[in-house]
């Protein structure tokens, strides 16, 4: 009976470590917007539903004709 305690740790403390682990892995994965780029910009099709195109180019400015204001 001893040996299920031992057991169910080492399982425990593995996974736990496990998820730690790649916590920390993902920090350190690189991300578009971490390099200021766009990944979706502009409408391809409307039909039947909106669909944004895709873009890999440099992040464009935001002209204040198209922002929405928020409600507070």
């Amino acid at each position: 009976m001893a040996g299920i305690g031992v057991t169910f740790s080492r399982r425990f403390l593995t996974s736990i470590f496990g998820y730690l682990f790649l916590l920390h892995i993902a920090e350190y994965i690189p991300t578009a917007s971490a390099e200021g780029h766009c990944v979706w910009y502009g409408t391809c099709t409307k039909f039947p539903k909106t669909k944004n195109c895709a873009y890999d180019g440099p992040a464009k400015p935001i002209d204040e004709a198209s922002m929405v204001s928020t409600p507070n």
